[in-house]
C-alpha cells in the first residue's frame, strides 16, 4: 500500500501540480518516460499501476473478473472496485486509447493475450477471442 502523507496539501496546489506533471510527461519521449517512471515509483508501485492498467484493459475486452483475477494475482474485490469506475465510465480516456489502431495497443493487447493463455500454452476462447482478434 503506498503511503499518503498525513499532511496533504489544498486539493487546488494538488491539482495544479498534478497538471504540470501530465503536461511535463506528455512532453518526454517514451524510453526518457520509462526512465522518469523507474527513478519516480518503486517496484510495489509500478506493479500496482502496470496490474490495474492491464486488469482494466482486460475487463474492457471482455475477460470475466475471475478470469482477470487469476491471472494478474488480484483480488477479486479490487476487481469489482476497477469494474465498478469502469462501467461507470471513470477510465473513458484507456478505452478510447484502446481502440486506436497503432502498434504500441497492439503489442500490450498482444502481452496480455500471451498472459491471459498461461503464457501462449492455452488457446484463448469465446468472446475473448473475438475481442481481442479484433483489437490485434
Amino acid at each position: 500500500m503506498t503511503n499518503i502523507s498525513k499532511k496533504p496539501l489544498l486539493q487546488d496546489q494538488q491539482s495544479k501540480l498534478f497538471d504540470e506533471l501530465t503536461t511535463l510527461l506528455g512532453k518526454l519521449s517514451s524510453t526518457n518516460i520509462q526512465s522518469f517512471l523507474e527513478n519516480l515509483l518503486g517496484p510495489e508501485e509500478q506493479i500496482m499501476i502496470t496490474k490495474r492498467f492491464s486488469a482494466i484493459v482486460l475487463l474492457e475486452k471482455g475477460y470475466s473478473i475471475y478470469q482477470v483475477a487469476k491471472s494478474l494475482h488480484l483480488s477479486t474485490s479490487t476487481l469489482n472496485n476497477l469494474n465498478q469506475k469502469r462501467l461507470s465510465g471513470q477510465y473513458k480516456n484507456i478505452v478510447r486509447w484502446l481502440k486506436k489502431d497503432t502498434n504500441n495497443v497492439k503489442n500490450f493487447l498482444e502481452m496480455l493475450e500471451t498472459i491471459m493463455t498461461v503464457g501462449g500454452i492455452m488457446p484463448l476462447y469465446g468472446q475473448q477471442t473475438k475481442a481481442l482478434r479484433k483489437m490485434l
